[in-house]
């Protein structure tokens, strides 16, 4: 029974196993089962900062120069943490403390664009090497 169960895992992860186009990198884990890790960790993070008041309304117009031509999720949390990151998915999360470092839009498109670059080499799923 013991060797079944290997066996079927076995099967299971040479079934799941996906080349990245770019980078080639293995991943076991689905682009639909990302999406979904993706939406229920941005789900959280949001409602988190929401019950913190740290979430900015999507009306702000650091909310707006964030989500300027992307079709992505997003979110500006309000803390003095200069970071952003990225969750599985492509849900990009920016922070007010990184905002306030930021002199010029193309900045901000250097940050936003490298987060897109985890995104697309799917960073957040991937096998370790």
């Amino acid at each position: 029974m013991a060797v079944l169960a290997v066996d079927g895992g076995v099967v299971l992860y040479i079934r799941s196993r996906q080349v990245v186009l770019y980078t080639h990198r293995i991943h076991t884990v689905s682009t639909e089962t990302e999406k979904r890790m993706g939406d229920t960790m941005f789900k959280q993070v949001e409602a988190d900062a929401l019950r913190q008041g740290t979430l900015l309304p999507s009306a702000h117009p650091a909310a707006l120069l964030v989500k300027k031509n992307l079709d992505w999720g997003y979110a500006v949390i309000k803390i003095e943490v200069m970071n952003a990151a990225v969750l599985p998915g492509g849900k990009i999360l920016v922070s007010t403390g990184l905002l306030s470092l930021i002199d010029h839009k193309d900045e901000l498109a250097a940050v936003l664009g490298h987060e897109a670059g985890h995104v697309v080499a799917r960073h957040s799923v991937r096998s370790p090497a």
